[in-house]
């Protein structure tokens, strides 16, 4: 399908061209808990952040099912949302989306049902979508300025023979289909041996496996609406055109990174906390840190890591591709590239939390882990500085 799917359209390959810059983030805001208010209180590994066009934040809770809005001093605004099945309310909550004309997109998402919340400017709540559909079960996304296209990470069941394909997709504002990539094929889950602890060890390690052997699309979209996609396995970008039926393509020279035995250990203990925000509480105690040990050792991860382990736009003709993400090191390290795909320079990080940043503006938005385990919310200006 893969090989069918390359043949049928107009592919123009470009190189990027060497023009390195000086990139610095310079931090200008720093929000964390306090002792006085608990809305400053986010907690586990999926808290994440945005901002609309005048410089309001909002940092989606999904532990507390709620959305902080602060202003752009990082003061207390409000509270959107929080636990329940009401308008404007959350029970699985994964992302918030603010669309270029003020409306938002709030994320949902539990095993084989995606919930779409839609808010008018302001936050005003208009309706919400409920949607179970086993050939297309989102499971995070990103969407277009224009709200008119979105595209993600997703899985479907394949009921033939009961296993679950990974892939990433492009789709319209009603959920149809334009773009597709199946990824890998892996038995699904049994519910019959949900309390299995040696079925838990052999299911991780086969969705470890699809990471480990670079079987991971990424998906985003940039100010003028353009879907840039990319595998985790190649260090190549595509920028498709407007109906998706063909694309230009740009990359970067770069030396493999080694993944070693210290930098496999450093990810248990992430990836760990990622899982359990997921399960029920009965099965928290079960699914352990050791069991995810030895999925990942099962899962037998190549000797070096992945090129590209995300794909983020933003809203000013930038592309940001992280090359690597070093849980050991606590370290991201990002390429930019103009929407173009002529290469800017590069940055590295001090902290993985630049993972699931947010680009507008000139600015990074980002959660971070500090010393404490605490998560704080850091805006960061990006100055871009020519080498002489």
């Amino acid at each position: 399908m893969k090989h069918l799917f390359m043949s049928v359209m107009v592919m123009l390959s470009v190189h990027a061209l060497a023009s390195d810059h000086v990139i610095k983030f310079v931090q200008d805001l720093r929000v964390g808990p306090t002792s006085e208010d608990p809305v400053f209180d986010w907690v586990g590994p999926n808290v994440s952040v945005t901002a609309d066009s005048e410089g309001h934040i909002y940092v989606t809770d999904p532990k507390e099912n709620r959305i902080i809005q602060l202003d752009p001093i990082g003061k207390f605004v409000r509270q959107i949302g929080g636990p329940g099945q009401g308008p404007g309310e959350f029970q699985f909550l994964v992302s918030t989306h603010i669309l270029a004309d003020g409306t938002a997109m709030v994320f949902e998402n539990q095993q084989a049902t995606n919930i779409f919340n839609s808010f008018g400017p302001g936050f005003q709540y208009r309706d919400k979508i409920v949607r179970q559909d086993l050939s297309l079960m989102m499971q995070n996304i990103s969407y277009a300025p224009n709200g008119k296209m979105l595209g993600g990470a997703a899985a479907a069941l394949d009921q033939s023979d009961n296993s679950l394909i990974t892939k990433s997709f492009v789709a319209d504002e009603n959920f149809k289909i334009i773009k597709e990539w199946e990824l890998d094929k892996s038995p699904a889950f049994d519910p019959a041996k949900i309390s299995d602890r040696a079925y838990w060890v052999k299911f991780l390690a086969s969705r470890f496996k699809i990471f480990a052997n670079g079987k991971t699309g990424y998906v985003t979209f940039d100010e003028e609406n353009r879907v840039y996609t990319a595998m985790a396995n190649r260090y190549e970008i595509q920028c498709w055109n407007r109906d998706m039926s063909a694309f230009r393509s740009f990359n970067h020279k770069y030396k493999p990174i080694p993944r070693t035995q210290q930098e496999i250990d450093a990810t248990v203990a992430p990836v760990h906390e990622a899982i359990v925000a997921a399960l029920p509480a009965q099965l928290q105690s079960l699914v352990n840190n050791e069991v995810v040990r030895e999925a990942i050792e099962m899962a037998e991860f190549a000797p070096v890591q992945n090129p590209i382990n995300g794909l983020r736009a933003s809203n000013d003709g930038k592309i940001a591709v992280f090359h690597e993400l070093s849980y050991a090191k606590n370290l991201a390290f990002i390429d930019f590239f103009t929407t173009q795909g002529d290469y800017i320079g590069s940055y590295a990080h001090p902290n993985v939390g630049a993972a699931n940043m947010f680009l507008a503006d000139g600015y990074a938005y980002m959660v971070e882990s500090n010393d404490q385990d605490d998560k704080e919310v850091v805006r960061y200006r990006i100055e871009f500085t020519p080498e002489s």
